[in-house]
């Protein structure tokens, strides 16, 4: 009895477990089909995951090997390469209206030798000189090795010389660390400048002003009715006596005529007084005088001690029109250049 008890239970047993297997094969069906629905979808949509035979695989492997360089190509061409272009060397390359893309240079056969000019120093009013661009009297100065008390430039090497000025703009000259001179050359037929001069016991140094132009393009009309604004940026250069020495400075010009008569400004642009003025300008048709103005931050007299007469000369040159002078005053000296504005 007991052994029959004992097999009726092992057959019910198995009989529960074929039950439950019969069961589990349709859910594993069921569950199996889904994924077969699921899967193409996959593929489809992301091929990647798609098992790849040997074949497909080295040209993935290609691709995921060139895509990072790609990558890193694009970083290194795009963003970094403008920037730089746009930061650096190449930065005038695209504004060329800020900075002309090509100098002129003038032959030196290139040139009317006919030419007039003056120079002033704090030693002497203005003087004619017979110079053109090809030769601008300058004086080469080279400082001592070891400087002492007695000297401060080499009295064998420092030299009067000339040079040529031969691109158009300005052409300046340092000699260990000091400006020896400075010209600016504006079409090739005129220059103004100043350059340094030794005193007597080449201990120290002044300025000498000078300009010259082609005598062929002066204008020699009569100014009776004449009228014209003229004006320049820093185009008044000149030395003024603060104590015991000279110290060089720049004005603007603002100079107006009105039926040949003279009238006008000096201003130094980086005064902060609200009256920037430092020189009063009249005169008639080719005689300017530069008055000091009252307020005038140089403590220069304006009851006419520190007038200054200037002889100018109108020019045409490449279809534009200049005025230029020279003067010396008791207590300063320069040279003045300034450009006609049209319609002004």
């Amino acid at each position: 009895m007991k052994e029959l008890v004992i097999k009726t239970s092992l057959f019910i047993g198995l009989s529960s477990l074929l039950v439950a297997c019969g069961g589990g094969s349709d859910t594993n069906a069921e569950s199996s089909h889904e994924a077969q629905q699921v899967n193409p979808t996959a593929v489809n949509s992301q091929p990647q995951v798609e098992p790849k035979t040997h074949n497909e695989t080295q040209p993935e492997k290609q691709l995921e090997k060139e895509q990072p360089q790609d990558r890193e190509d694009k970083n290194q061409l795009q963003p970094e390469q403008p920037k730089n272009q746009n930061t650096r060397e190449d930065k005038p390359a695209h504004t060329p209206s800020s900075q002309p893309a090509v100098v002129k240079v003038y032959a030196d056969s290139d040139i009317n030798t006919e030419w007039f000019g003056m120079k002033t120093s704090k030693y002497h009013s203005p003087t004619v000189i017979n110079e053109n661009r090809n030769n601008v009297e300058i004086y080469d100065l080279v400082l001592v090795e070891n400087p002492d008390d007695q000297t401060k430039y080499d009295k064998t090497k420092s030299k009067q010389t000339t040079i040529a000025l031969r691109k158009e703009g300005e052409t300046s000259h340092y000699s260990h660390g000091k400006l020896n001179y400075s010209f600016d050359l504006v079409n090739g037929n005129i220059y103004y400048g100043y350059y340094l001069k030794p005193e007597a016991d080449y201990k120290n140094s002044y300025l000498t002003y000078s300009y010259a132009f082609d005598k062929s393009i002066e204008d020699n009309r009569s100014l009776a009715n004449y009228s014209a604004k003229y004006s320049q940026y820093g185009g008044f250069s000149f030395s003024v006596k603060i104590g015991n020495d000279y110290i060089q400075q720049f004005g603007d010009v603002d100079l107006i005529y009105t039926n040949g008569r003279i009238s006008g400004e000096i201003t130094n642009p980086h005064s902060s007084e609200v009256n920037n003025k430092i020189f009063d300008l009249e005169g008639k048709e080719r005689e300017l005088i530069i008055r000091p103005n009252k307020d005038n931050e140089y403590k220069l007299s304006s009851n006419g001690g520190d007038n200054m007469s200037m002889q100018l000369h109108l020019i045409n040159s490449n279809q534009k029109e200049y005025i230029i002078g020279a003067g010396k005053a008791e207590n300063y000296y320069g040279v003045l250049f300034a450009e006609k504005k049209e319609n002004e």
